[in-house]
């Protein structure tokens, strides 16, 4: 007998990343309120006590003992505690191998209603400290993220099959990801001719080379200054910037604070 899988399984069960970059319990008191920055990361809450609200445009949702939600990345929102709130969250990304993150086609925060035995299980799984608990809790994870993606309406749209040129260039960036990286520079080591090279890479990527090498740099900026303890300048410096002060700069421009500032506030 011949068996076969379906194709999206051949297609993209190896092509999923699931990132977490910060797994964490917190208690917060009546009262406690933040205000996003549009981050590059999805949240998932899971509340275990007390009672909140969420606040994004278009709307806002009410945070309630036993209910799991999945905060998109790249949406703005807040959120305010009506009474003291305890929570296990995730902070994640889920990005498909052209380093785009699914969560961005989910356009509002999502509620996942009456989970508490879920809950239950995720705690007692945090709470143990081996590796058969951590592997079962990304397990317990990649089930919650896929329920929730499923209410929200997610588009899923897998990645094409991008043409030996893309997938080297894509490579490329991620080896090689500096301040400085140009397309002339990668033209030249692909052996290709710059304006070829931009016009293949925005056919199959719909992006222009520049914004997408962009991109990824102030991802991985995001990234390092949310999940470290490094210094500016030590970040600045592995990107690639010839001082933190332009660094400092640059990254002002874009998220309309300092990367200090917004280090204090990426939280929870």
């Amino acid at each position: 007998m011949i068996k076969s899988n379906p194709p999206i399984f051949n297609n993209e069960i190896d092509r999923l990343h699931l990132d977490i970059s910060e797994l964490c319990y917190a208690e917060l008191d009546k009262g406690d309120h933040y205000t996003d920055l549009r981050p590059l990361f999805t949240r998932v809450y899971c509340i275990t006590k007390g009672e909140g609200k969420i606040i994004y445009r278009g709307g806002e949702m009410a945070m309630t003992e036993g209910n799991i939600y999945i905060l998109p990345t790249g949406i703005r929102m807040k959120y305010v505690c009506n009474t003291p709130l305890e929570k296990l969250y995730f902070h994640i990304n889920l990005l498909q191998s052209n380093n785009k993150d699914m969560f961005t086609s989910m356009s509002s925060p999502v509620c996942i209603p009456n989970r508490s035995e879920d809950i239950e299980q995720a705690l007692y799984l945090f709470n143990n400290n081996d590796m058969y608990a951590v592997m079962r809790l990304k397990a317990w994870l990649w089930n919650i993220i896929s329920i929730g993606m499923e209410i929200g309406g997610t588009e899923f749209n897998p990645v094409p099959k991008y043409s030996p040129l893309v997938e080297q260039t894509i490579a490329y960036i991620d080896k090689n990801l500096r301040s400085a990286l140009s397309v002339s520079k990668i033209a030249a080591d692909l052996y290709i001719s710059p304006s070829l090279l931009q016009k293949e890479f925005r056919k199959e990527m719909n992006q222009p080379l520049g914004k997408y090498i962009s991109d990824r740099l102030y991802f991985t900026a995001e990234q390092q200054l949310r999940t470290t303890d490094r210094s500016i300048k030590d970040i600045a410096t592995e990107l690639g910037y010839c001082d933190p002060f332009y660094f400092t700069r640059c990254f002002t421009q874009k998220y309309g604070v300092s990367p200090s500032e917004y280090r204090k506030r990426i939280k929870n």
